[in-house]
């Protein structure tokens, strides 16, 4: 953030804001700035899952790593694949380096070298051509996307051999897989090219490849049977030639399992696996990478086994209660894009799509009729869906019927330009077995952690200033579209406090310590539980903790809901996981029209995500929102205000593939 002395002030903080509608309010607020700062928040952002381990890791005393003979790849090759989570990851970025951490040279369509490449946004495959020149072997790979749902997906896996055709799926499985063989997070070692030298080597021994495959099928063993996975002895999970991202087999598997690769509480890299359809912040099988590779270098003598730190050895399945019609679940794409091709009107679609249809966290079964003519206007088609959870709570002891699932929103030239989230009904008695039915709720309310920390416009942390801290932010969505669907929400935290919540001009509504009404200032304060002081305890702070929440509609009932804590506090602070733009801001930019771009910081942070972006002037006072061109967007246009400020915010919110994030430019300048 160099040469940013021409203004006063950039603020970065963490915030959950969609993208969407624009919200102006005259509320005036920080009047005075005197001295420029950066602040930085984040949710989740290498923090983590983390469950209830009932056996403490042990730091290993690692052996020296065999040296198995070094294969190469001569001239220039072709390595393909398929890169799924379930669902295909879609247009996904694809990179890839050598064995010694050096990036490998890839040719595109009309032979121009570039760095990386993009998988099908039709099936999630790709085709690279690398040039080669006696490059080591392994190579690792890594995919970097977003599911259906707009959350950022980044998985790697590994070339072993050199043996034609050169093939390497990337999928959760073989994220498990490459992080058992290298003792540490994948995304990692793939950033850090000293740390390849050290951990790669290792991939290349197929003693150790053969130990760390069989464990992962351990794990997945009642998946695997569920799914009808044949052959498992022999499966080659990195390279199985007969790997489609088409709801069957293995690819079934990931549609039912969470696989992340996370730090514990003592900063330790593990592997978490669980089944995704239990109470959200399950955790059934946990792995201490660090130990996995230790006994993995011992060869025969080691047994990987001892790496597991969980008392459960084996996931659990939902494919027998939950999934029995997995299959057929893309035909309900195929059914919306019939309509969307035939350029079908509401109504249409209400009668054609929504009949079991309710509302989806207030929006109504009429708005949602809407957007879907709205797609067929604009010649839009939905991909495949991602199943992200159960909607029911309690889940049925017979399994889940309602699912929480994503789309993304794809345009002609196969660009993902929005998502669509949405509870899919699953009903096994119909020829079309699953369906739009809305979740019921006639509002959304989420608590996620967040983190905050104030730098210099340099990055420098400011002589005196405060350390970093953590807080819970409490997001209730009051404004599905321009009109209000909330007046007032309260919340009981695990603890036993209640937390009430006000309609107060903006999308979210804001947390008051009394009924009164409150007007936003559009900053992190507006929906952050303080743990210290304050009401947010460790139990209130603990994975999976529950909240009970009982949102009060503009029309209709009362409706009270639970809602968990999805993800664990942020350990990892560093200032470069949060979004930058790549120029300096300045007060006469941002009352003219602006380009704001960030893809340096998107191209350095490929697990991240910025999802939205909020402006906050002073003078005159306002709080706006912009829409994203979709959710691996790189850039925002902000047209020029109608009147000049003097002041101003600008809110980048992000995520990461933990839990969601929401990140805060803040630019507040008053220039000599």
């Amino acid at each position: 953030m160099a040469n940013c002395e021409a203004f006063l002030g950039l603020f970065v903080a963490l915030w959950r804001i969609s993208t969407g509608d624009t919200v102006s309010m005259m509320k005036p607020f920080f009047q005075h700035m005197a001295t420029g700062w950066l602040a930085l928040a984040l949710c989740a952002c290498g923090g983590g899952g983390g469950g209830s381990d009932t056996a403490t890791p042990t730091t290993p005393t690692t052996p020296t790593t065999p040296a198995p003979t070094v294969l190469t790849l001569t001239g220039t090759s072709t390595l393909s694949g398929v890169a799924a989570a379930g669902a295909p990851l879609l247009g996904a970025q694809i990179r890839v380096i050598d064995a010694n951490g050096f990036p490998i040279t890839l040719l595109d369509a009309a032979g121009t070298r570039v760095t990386s490449s993009r998988s099908s946004t039709a099936d999630g495959s790709y085709r690279l051509s690398m040039v080669t020149n006696k490059t080591p072997l392994p190579l690792l790979i890594q995919a970097a996307g977003v599911d259906g749902s707009g959350m950022p997906v980044v998985v790697h896996t590994a070339l072993i051999g050199n043996t034609l055709p050169l093939v390497a799926h990337i999928t959760p499985i073989t994220e498990a897989v490459t992080a058992l063989m290298l003792g540490a997070a994948p995304r990692t070692v793939f950033a850090q090219p000293s740390l390849a030298l050290t951990n790669l080597p290792l991939l290349r021994d197929t003693t150790a490849l053969a130990s760390a495959s069989d464990l992962v099928k351990s794990v997945l063993a009642t998946n695997m049977t569920d799914t009808k996975v044949v052959g498992t002895k022999t499966l080659d999970l990195l390279a199985d030639p007969a790997f489609l991202a088409n709801r069957a087999t293995v690819d079934a598997v990931l549609d039912g399992v969470r696989i992340q690769v996370v730090k514990d509480a003592g900063g330790r890299d593990i592997v978490q696996v669980s089944n995704k359809f239990l109470t959200p912040g399950t955790v059934e099988v946990s792995v201490d990478l660090a130990n996995a590779r230790a006994e993995l270098v011992l060869g025969t003598t080691g047994s990987i086994a001892k790496a597991i730190t969980s008392t459960l050895k084996v996931a659990t399945s939902p494919h027998k209660a939950s999934l029995l019609s997995l299959a057929t679940i893309d035909a309900l794409s195929a059914s919306i894009n019939t309509q969307i091709t035939q350029g079908a009107s509401s109504a249409t679609m209400s009668t054609a799509l929504l009949g079991a249809y309710t509302q989806q966290d207030g929006r109504s079964k009429t708005a949602m009729a809407d957007l879907l003519a709205e797609f067929a206007t604009g010649n839009l088609q939905l991909g495949r869906w991602s199943l992200l959870g159960c909607v029911e709570d309690p889940i049925p002891s017979k399994g889940c019927a309602k699912f929480q699932a994503g789309a993304l929103v794809i345009n002609a030239a196969g660009q993902a330009v929005g998502v669509l989230n949405e509870t899919l009904g699953n009903d096994t008695s119909k020829p079309v077995r699953w369906t739009l039915t809305g979740n019921g709720r006639s509002g959304d309310v989420r608590i996620q952690h967040v983190a905050q920390l104030r730098l210099n416009l340099d990055g420098s942390v400011p002589s005196g200033g405060p350390a970093a801290s953590n807080g819970l932010l409490l997001v209730a969505r009051a404004q599905d579209t321009a009109s209000q669907t909330l007046n007032s929400a309260t919340v009981q935290v695990p603890s036993g406090y209640g937390v009430r919540m006000v309609y107060c001009n903006v999308r979210d509504l804001c947390v008051t310590p009394g009924p009164a009404t409150v007007q936003a200032t559009g900053e992190l304060s507006d929906t952050l539980l303080q743990q210290t002081p304050g009401w947010v305890g460790s139990q209130d702070a603990a994975l999976g903790a529950l909240y009970v929440a009982t949102v009060t509609p503009t029309t209709g009932s009362a409706l009270t809901f639970n809602t968990y804590l999805r993800s664990k506090l942020a350990t990892d602070l560093s200032t470069s996981l949060f979004p930058k733009p790549d120029a300096p801001l300045t007060l006469a930019s941002v009352n003219g029209d602006l380009l704001l771009n960030w893809r340096n910081w998107a191209d350095a942070n490929p697990d991240m995500q910025v999802k939205s972006v909020r402006l906050i002037a002073n003078t005159p006072a306002v709080i706006r929102d912009f829409n994203l061109s979709g959710p691996m967007a790189t850039s925002v246009f902000i047209p020029a205000p109608a009147a000049p400020i003097t002041s101003f915010q600008i809110w980048l919110g992000a995520q990461d593939s933990l839990g969601v994030c929401a990140a805060e430019i803040r630019s507040s300048a008053n220039e000599a």
